[in-house]
């Protein structure tokens, strides 16, 4: 396992968010991670399918992480935008999100995104760019 795949895995181990939200971590390593979560009725909206906002925030992650997996140790980046394609549905088992890096800059990445079911049935796809920031230009939790 490399520095980096070995820092981030230490990040999302203490994540409150990721904890809290049931993302596990799975890899992340030369441009391509993965992600899976365990639906449960907090991942559902009110007609009882994976909520939106679920979906977005697994594809966020994980191509922010097949991103990070290319940058230096202690360099930051935010999204800077993100598109999804919301394509099938599902209400129980296991989803798995995988993030592709397609450009890895020193000031911005590009990556790509697919959420599936644990059997392969494509939930959506997104693409999403991010921009490199100073360690110190990042907000600082109050919770810290």
């Amino acid at each position: 396992m490399s520095e980096v795949e070995k820092a981030i895995r230490e990040r999302i181990g203490a994540s409150a968010f990721a904890n809290w939200f049931g993302m596990r971590f799975v890899s992340a390593a030369g441009g391509e991670c993965e992600m899976r979560l365990d639906l449960q009725p907090h991942h559902l909206n009110p007609g009882g399918i994976i909520h939106g906002g679920v979906i977005a925030t697994m594809l966020d992650a994980v191509i922010g992480l097949a991103l990070r997996s290319e940058r230096p140790l202690g360099s930051p980046h935010v999204t800077l935008s993100m598109s999804i394609q919301y394509i099938g549905m599902a209400s129980e088992g296991t989803i798995v999100a995988r993030g592709r890096s397609l450009h890895a800059g020193r000031r911005a990445g590009h990556g790509e995104g697919t959420l599936q079911t644990e059997d392969g049935r494509l939930l959506a796809t997104a693409t999403a760019t991010f921009m490199a920031v100073e360690p110190e230009n990042l907000p600082r939790s109050p919770f810290a």
